[in-house]
């Protein structure tokens, strides 16, 4: 179970709750494993390990050098000034991926 998984179930179980405070999550939602998002699941680590991992590791790199402390200034500037550029290399990515056979 992926953590979107986890917050998805919340935003839907709060709503519900208030309705009935008492209803058990078990009789809402049941868990198991899928094999069918293997290729979707490949795919995203295809693009983390090409594209993302790249931008994931300059970010962290900033924030140890401390010139990034997580404040909405610095979220907002690091947006203005990196996020067509990343936005370009994830095209990128996509583009090339619609291109093969499958």
């Amino acid at each position: 179970m992926g953590w979107e998984v986890a917050l998805i179930c919340n935003s839907q179980l709060k709503p519900r709750r208030a309705e009935i405070p008492e209803l058990p999550f078990h009789t809402i939602y049941s868990f198991g494993t899928s094999t069918c998002n293997q290729r979707i699941e490949a795919w995203w680590n295809q693009l983390a390990g090409s594209q993302t991992a790249t931008w994931c590791e300059f970010f962290e790199g900033l924030e140890k050098d401390g010139f990034f402390d997580g404040g909405e200034i610095d979220k907002a500037c690091l947006e203005f000034l990196y996020m067509n550029m990343i936005r370009a290399h994830i095209r990128g990515f996509v583009e090339e991926d619609n291109r093969h056979r499958i």
